[in-house]
């Protein structure tokens, strides 16, 4: 009998430490759910200043977002329209009024609520609508100061849809060189390194569709010009005829490396029916040429071209 008292002081015990156990897990969940609704509650201001930081940063320039919206839903999804990226100057002074230089109609990305936490964040993948890129012409560009901020967010892969890319000039009544863009991505490699992408756009003259793979980057802030890039293409389909005075279908591959403002091409033509409007006799072409582009104008100098109709050089 008297070993009943013990085993009861026992089981008391045991059921004592459970209790405390158990509330000190109960009081930890409750603490954590209120620091989560509040960070809920606080995810869109958040955000949306991190965005503008980030991008306020990374380009040195005023940033403009006219909406954002945030929703918490099996992880954090966030929209916004309206996104304008400002330089210290109108990027086309031809039509002289206050232009962004970069202007995206919508953006979405979603990521984990753990990454609220975080700063800088990580994000996979950011997919944007109706970007446009307004570059001013090379003799307007400067460096321009450092801004005040972090970069907040990083990006893995961003991936546009719709892109259109203006290279605008000083010179009276020419107008700015357009490039539309279908689909553009690029993917990080690492940290300071060159950004890999994969473009596919439309060439204004000679009409045709280019796709190219290669890397671009890293950003030259102080410098845009000498920002490196490095690739191949493929031109296919581009119709001489948008050009007066000659008519047939090309099409070329190549390479390309440098600077953005000194692009060197190696690359090769086939135009099966090339013809001059004059005499409008279909001829095959063939030519290997290796021009230096100026990308931020869109100025071309031809160094020796090759040429080989019917077989014969």
């Amino acid at each position: 009998m008297s070993q009943i008292p013990l085993r009861l002081n026992i089981h008391r015990g045991t059921w004592s430490r459970r209790r405390w156990i158990f509330g000190t897990l109960l009081i930890t969940a409750l603490v954590a759910s209120i620091a989560l609704r509040i960070v809920i509650s606080r995810a869109e201001p958040i955000l949306r200043a991190r965005v503008i930081e980030t991008l306020s940063t990374q380009f040195k320039s005023r940033v403009e977002l006219s909406g954002f919206h945030v929703s918490i839903d099996r992880g954090v999804h966030v929209w916004g329209e309206g996104l304008k990226i400002y330089g210290n100057f109108d990027p086309n002074s031809q039509q002289p009024r206050i232009q962004p230089v970069l202007a995206v109609t919508e953006f979405r990305f979603q990521t984990g609520i753990a990454n609220l936490l975080h700063s800088p964040m990580h994000v996979d993948r950011v997919y944007v609508k109706g970007l446009q890129l307004n570059l001013p012409a090379r003799e307007q560009r400067a460096s321009v100061p450092a801004r005040n901020g972090k970069i907040k967010i990083f990006v893995d892969q961003l991936i546009c849809e719709h892109a259109r890319l203006l290279i605008n000039t000083l010179k009276p009544g020419k107008l700015p060189l357009e490039f539309e863009i279908a689909s553009l991505k690029m993917t990080k490699i690492g940290p300071g390194q060159p950004l890999h992408f994969d473009a596919d756009f439309t060439n204004p003259k000679p009409m045709g569709n280019i796709l190219s793979t290669g890397l671009f980057g890293p950003w030259q802030a102080d410098n845009p010009r000498g920002t490196p890039v490095d690739g191949t293409y493929s031109f296919t389909h581009a119709d001489l005829g948008t050009i007066k005075g000659i008519g047939g279908i090309l099409s070329s591959t190549g390479k390309y490396a440098g600077t953005l403002e000194n692009i060197v091409v190696d690359g090769t033509t086939d135009t099966p029916d090339f013809r001059i409007s004059v005499s409008g006799h279909p001829l095959p072409l063939h030519t290997s040429f290796h021009p230096i582009v100026d990308g931020t104008n869109g100025d071309t100098y031809l160094q020796p071209v090759r040429a080989n109709i019917l077989g014969s050089c």
